[in-house]
This record gives C-alpha cells, sequence and structure tokens, in this order.
C-alpha cells in the first residue's frame, strides 16, 4: 500500500508537510524515511479502511492528506469513481475502494503541552514518560516549567502545568483546579502534586501490566501473533481490491 500510494503522491505535497518542514527547521537532517512518512501513515490508515482516526490538532494535515491520496488512487483505478460522491449513491457512479477517513479530535486534548511548555515530542525531550519509574515521573512533573509568580497571585492561564492539568483531571475536578488557579494563594509545587497524584491514577494499571507482560515474553509473542492475524482478517480483503485495480494482480 505504502508503494501504491507512494506511486500517486506529489512531490509537492510531501513538501509541505508540516511535520517534515518542522523538523527540517529544527535541523533534523533529511532523508528519505522522515520525507515519505505521511505516505507511510496513510497506508496505514487506508489499508484498514478506517472510518475516524483519533489525532491530536498537529495530525490533521496527515488526515487530509489521506483522503487527498485516497481520491487519487480512486479516480486513477476505479471506473465511474466520482470524488464529489464518494460513497456512489447516484446512479452509474462506482464507490471507492479505499474510504475517506475522517480525523476525530479530543477536545480536551487536541494539543497536549509538554514539560517546557512546546507541543509535547519525544524527539524534543519534553515529555512525561508513561512507563518510566517512579522516580523518573516525580522528576519530571516536578520539573515542569513555571514562572516566578508569587504563591498569592493568580497565575496564567497559558502555563504548561494548567495545560497538563486540564487533559489529566476529570471535567468536574479541572472546574473547582480552575478556580483556584485564577484566584491564587498555591504555589506551583501544590499543583505538580496533584498532577502526579492524576498521572498515577490514570495509568498504575497499565504501568503494572506492562511490568507483567515484560516478564512473560511468550504473551507478549502470542497478543502480537493474535493482533497480526486480526490485522490481516481486516486489511487483506482491501488489498486484495487495491491490487487488482492497479493491475498488480
Amino acid at each position: 500500500m505504502f508503494w501504491i500510494l507512494g506511486s500517486l503522491v506529489p512531490i509537492a505535497n510531501l513538501e509541505r508537510a508540516h511535520s517534515y518542514k518542522d523538523k527540517i527547521a529544527r535541523g533534523v537532517p533529511a532523508n528519505f524515511g522522515l520525507f515519505a512518512y505521511p505516505v507511510l501513515m496513510a497506508a496505514d490508515i487506508l489499508a484498514f479502511g478506517a472510518d475516524l482516526v483519533p489525532v491530536g490538532k498537529d495530525q490533521i494535515q496527515h488526515l487530509e492528506f489521506a483522503r487527498d491520496w485516497a481520491t487519487r488512487f480512486n479516480m486513477t483505478f476505479v471506473d465511474g469513481y466520482d470524488p464529489q460522491d464518494p460513497q456512489a449513491k447516484k446512479q452509474r457512479h462506482a464507490p471507492g475502494i479505499l474510504k475517506l477517513p475522517n480525523a476525530r479530535v479530543p477536545e480536551r486534548a487536541a494539543v497536549v503541552p509538554g514539560t517546557d511548555g512546546q507541543k509535547m515530542s519525544k524527539s524534543a525531550g519534553n515529555v512525561i514518560e508513561l512507563f518510566a519509574a517512579d522516580a523518573e515521573v516525580h522528576r519530571q512533573i516536578m520539573g515542569i516549567r513555571t514562572d516566578s509568580a508569587p504563591l498569592e497571585s493568580p497565575k496564567p492561564i497559558d502555563s504548561a502545568l494548567c495545560g497538563l492539568l486540564a487533559v489529566m483531571a476529570p471535567p468536574g475536578e479541572f472546574a473547582q483546579l480552575d478556580v483556584s488557579w485564577k484566584a491564587g494563594g498555591k504555589g506551583y509545587a501544590e499543583y505538580k502534586k496533584v498532577l502526579l497524584e492524576y498521572f498515577h491514577a490514570t495509568f498504575d494499571a497499565a504501568r503494572q501490566r506492562r511490568e507483567e507482560l515484560r516478564r512473560d515474553l511468550a504473551e507478549v509473542e502470542r497478543i502480537l501473533v493474535d493482533g497480526a492475524k486480526r490485522a490481516r482478517e481486516i486489511a487483506t480483503p482491501i488489498m486484495e481490491q487495491v491490487r487488482r485495480a492497479a493491475g498488480i494482480r
């Protein structure tokens, strides 16, 4: 799927990809893997006939690319396909082989701030690692960058700490935190401790399960094999249609 899509994708699309331009601007060396990565992402989505794809705000462009390239494939290889009628609701129109996926952007997590206030990114090193040791998680959360606002002063709402609390707190609880944050009277350390509590309440079950799996690699292998089997059951019929349409079957 990656290769077939790549044979249809205009170079201009990849040159304007946000992720590519951002990394090049930050000095990351340009290579084929970085340049063509949006095609690989689109292949992962389209090979499974996805309808909705949960993404952050910065990934919406990738979904737009996937839709554009699915349309290009359908127009190239499906006789009677009309991009204005992709589901062929009108007579003499043919449905596309590749679905046009839509982005599902969680409102509270559209953009997750990193510990330095920029967008959270593994490559930027500003993450809170879900499966790090307790001491490392504590260090990362307590090290979230804040300003020097006095304890009694209201705190700025554009703070990374405030953004992370908004992501992690149950909705009802964040409303109370928001009032406290804007009123002042508490130091940043107190809010960081609250965030640490939310972190453990949210992720400790998964952290424990990961540790169990780390000690049982046979179970990991079984899960991977089972997952691959279920993935093939979904992707194989779609890929058979793609190969026949492209003339390689």
